[in-house]
């Protein structure tokens, strides 16, 4: 399987979109259904009834292992929300060496930090408040040689809209949100990051993705991946694609058809939850319930060692205009947010209006959902 369809891509009629926006025009213009792929022929060949008897830890060690194994060097993306925390603690508990742990932000909102501030419009704080008080608890922990670094996404994202006809080069991928393109493209500009492409190494970002996600229908439960959280895509440019087939690649370190036990375990652990607990089924089991409102209950039962984060926001929208990105539009050119604004306006008309979140594309892209496996 191709490295790039293990994240996921969509089939419309015969043609394969690897970026949502560019399947849905190829929808809205041709009448013909949309389907997203992730990995179908991998877990749809498991059944997920059976027991997996490893624990949740043991499968995590496993797959830190097999990671090492696999790549030449390793950048682990850490946030210090949960998901890469314990990715993080897979390795260092287990004494896995990583090459890498980068931090993300775009530079201008350094001096905006707040620790009273829990609203997802201050997701960035999770960095000096959660991250670097978990990176100073792991210090003794941490291998000597591994980096420790800061990566700044906004200047890639900012050069990137004094281009006209930017979309056509890098398009969005499963969301409209600012900081999924500045990551995606920070990947393909960065000096570092060019330099280890060019050193031959093989190279892997490495990316939690989310938690598992159920449905119950009154008799049986199953579980389900959805797009919009398998957040990456390839740019169209080919002399940057290249980079991500042949160099740097993306690697979900949960949702992965290398190890496809942890998202069955997993989703078994919440099934057992549910079965406990009914009164919480509802909430666990809504497909109207933001997966970011049940970290209290998941967390515990996905993450069995993992300590409480110290600071995490709440999780909002993948909209087009969210509070988060206030950076942006209070550093960007008027020529920068016009040529934003102008592939939203183009989207808008481009796009049958059933695909955004309520008819409102400033609300997003509505969520595509794998096929259904039953637990």
């Amino acid at each position: 399987m191709p490295n790039m369809d293990r994240l996921g891509y969509y089939q419309v009629g015969w043609r394969k979109f690897r970026h949502k926006t560019l399947a849905l025009i190829e929808h809205t213009k041709s009448k013909q259904p949309i389907e997203w792929i992730f990995n179908d022929t991998v877990y749809g060949a498991i059944d997920w009834t059976v027991p997996v008897l490893e624990s949740l830890d043991e499968l995590y060690r496993q797959r830190a292992q097999q990671l090492r194994n696999t790549y030449d060097y390793l950048a682990l993306y850490f946030s210090g929300g949960a998901d890469s925390s314990n990715m993080l603690r897979a390795f260092v508990n287990n004494g896995i060496f990583l090459d890498e742990i980068v931090m993300q932000s775009p530079e201008p909102v350094k001096n905006t930090f707040n620790k009273e501030d829990i609203s997802d419009a201050n997701v960035y704080s999770e960095i000096p408040f959660s991250a670097v008080p978990i990176l100073n608890e792991l210090t003794n922990s941490i291998h000597p040689n591994t980096v420790i670094r800061y990566q700044d996404t906004s200047q890639g994202l900012i050069e990137l809209f004094n281009h006209d006809d930017w979309f056509e080069h890098h398009p969005f991928g499963v969301t409209l949100a600012l900081n999924p393109l500045a990551r995606q493209h920070t990947a393909f500009t960065e000096k570092h990051i060019l330099k280890l492409c060019d050193s031959g190494k093989r190279i892997a970002q490495l990316i939690g993705t989310d938690k598992p996600l159920l449905m119950y229908d009154g008799d049986n439960y199953y579980s389900y991946f959805l797009d919009v959280t398998a957040l990456h895509a390839p740019p169209i440019d080919l002399t940057k694609r290249e980079i991500s087939d042949k160099a740097y690649h993306t690697e979900f370190f949960y949702w992965t058809p290398d190890m496809p036990e942890i998202a069955v375990k997993q989703a078994q652990e919440v099934k057992r939850y549910c079965e406990l607990n009914h009164s919480m089924r509802t909430a666990v089991c809504g497909i109207n319930t933001h997966i970011g409102e049940l970290r209290s209950i998941l967390h515990p039962i996905i993450y069995p060692s993992m300590p409480e984060v110290p600071f995490q926001v709440g999780k909002g929208h993948q909209g087009a205009v969210r509070k988060k990105d206030d950076w942006f539009w209070n550093n960007a050119t008027s020529l920068q947010k016009f040529n934003y604004q102008g592939v939203i306006d183009y989207l808008r008309n481009s796009i049958n209006s059933t695909n955004f979140i309520d008819s409102n594309i400033s609300l997003g892209l509505a969520g595509h959902r794998s096929k259904l496996y039953k637990l």
